[in-house]
């Protein structure tokens, strides 16, 4: 599992004037949930919203092993 932290820079009005329109800054990733919320605690010290956003994705991902041929018996029968 990885975290993903956005963190976004306010660049004006939206589109339709109801809020600022957010663009990329930059981002950090972190394989634990604990250093997450950590780094999102001290970012949030460094970019105060609404001129930041931050913002967080969780990726999951599942794996299979799987069977080469070189890896299996010989069936010499």
């Amino acid at each position: 599992m990885t975290y993903r932290i956005n963190i976004a820079e306010g660049k004006g009005r939206n589109w339709n004037d109801t809020g600022l329109q957010y663009s990329h800054y930059y981002a950090v990733e972190t394989d634990y949930e604990e250093t997450m919320l950590k780094i999102v605690d001290d970012l949030m010290q460094i970019y105060p919203y609404p001129a930041y956003e931050i913002t967080v994705s969780k990726s999951t991902t599942t794996s299979t092993r799987v069977l080469l041929a070189q890896n299996m018996p010989i069936n010499r029968g």
